[in-house]
């Protein structure tokens, strides 16, 4: 049977630092949270006669269908923002369903007409949900993030590494861990990484192998260090992976932590073998920590010998 993999271009790996210069406008502050929607403004505020704010809800029936939470929120909205910039006569509302990457709703509320919200574009859910919606991951194979993938010996990761990065990793036979620090990023920062201030540029690579007679990679962790804003670091991994199995944030933590699953289906139809990719990502003053894994499904180490065929890469 063939096997069909996951490829994660090696520019992914710079994913967020290449996203365009206009996703990564300047980074956002929360002004106001009603339950799951939230009430976003580019900081420093543009204290101009008109400001743009981004609203996000989990349900698309915020939008259109809900005019009393929007006003809701708007009016608390724009007294928070008429304290910081008394001259403020509009504020330009843009929504967005999350898991989508273009808005579904535009609205604005004026001075001049007491704050009433006016909605001048909502889409319907449906018209909504066939927008930028990527597919989750198709059942069958596993990720190859960067050329890497699990399974592999550790001479075959650090060619990989290498031809990817232009820096071949350290390797500790003993510990049965590889590491490569580029551009800053200090030596213990994965044990300690609460302690640092994180730095524009950091990258940081640890690779896990198994205690076999022959040692095989069963988890690879990339970290990077990038200007912007969590939202859009969310939406470039969306855009690039699609829709992942599990999405959520910690409130309380601010980190937003995403996974994406590839299956292989054994002859009884059960979900078995394959990997995960996960990444979590948190904000730390003007920037965001990007920490993308890749492991094996139950912990230990995949074995590629099973393989029949020639695999298939499917470029993202």
């Amino acid at each position: 049977m063939m096997s069909t993999r996951w490829t994660i271009r090696s520019g992914t790996l710079a994913l967020i630092a290449t996203v365009a210069a206009s996703a990564w406008a300047q980074p956002d502050r929360m002004l106001v949270r009603h339950g799951d929607v939230t009430a976003r403004v580019a900081v420093p505020v543009d204290c101009g006669r008109e400001i743009p704010v981004t609203v996000e809800a989990q349900r698309p029936d915020f939008f259109g269908e809900n005019p009393g939470r929007m006003q809701s929120l708007t009016d608390s909205v724009q007294a928070i923002l008429r304290f910081e910039c008394p001259r403020v006569e509009r504020v330009r509302i843009e929504g967005y369903l999350r898991g989508l990457d273009e808005p579904v709703y535009e609205g604005v509320a004026r001075l001049d007409d007491r704050w009433r919200v006016t909605t001048r574009r909502v889409l319907k859910f449906d018209e909504a949900a066939g927008r930028e919606r990527r597919s989750s991951p198709p059942v069958g194979g596993d990720f190859v993030l960067a050329g890497i993938r699990l399974g592999m010996t550790v001479e075959e990761f650090s060619r990989g590494v290498a031809e990817a990065f232009g820096s071949t990793p350290s390797y500790d036979p003993v510990a049965g861990v590889a590491s490569l620090r580029l551009r800053g990023c200090p030596s213990d920062y994965r044990d300690r990484r609460m302690e640092f201030d994180p730095q524009t540029g950091w990258a940081c690579l640890d690779a896990r192998f198994t205690d076999r007679r022959v040692p095989r990679l069963y988890r690879f962790d990339y970290v990077q260090v990038v200007e912007g804003r969590s939202r859009d670091a969310r939406r470039a991994l969306i855009e690039e992976f699609g829709e992942p199995t599990v999405d959520r944030q910690d409130d309380h933590s601010r980190e937003h932590v995403m996974s994406w699953e590839a299956r292989d289906r054994s002859s009884t139809g059960d979900a078995s073998e394959g990997g995960v990719l996960e990444a979590a990502l948190w904000p730390s003053g003007d920037v965001v920590v990007v920490d993308i894994g890749l492991r094996a499904r139950h912990g230990g180490a995949h074995d590629p010998s099973g393989d029949s065929g020639r695999p298939v890469e499917l470029k993202l």
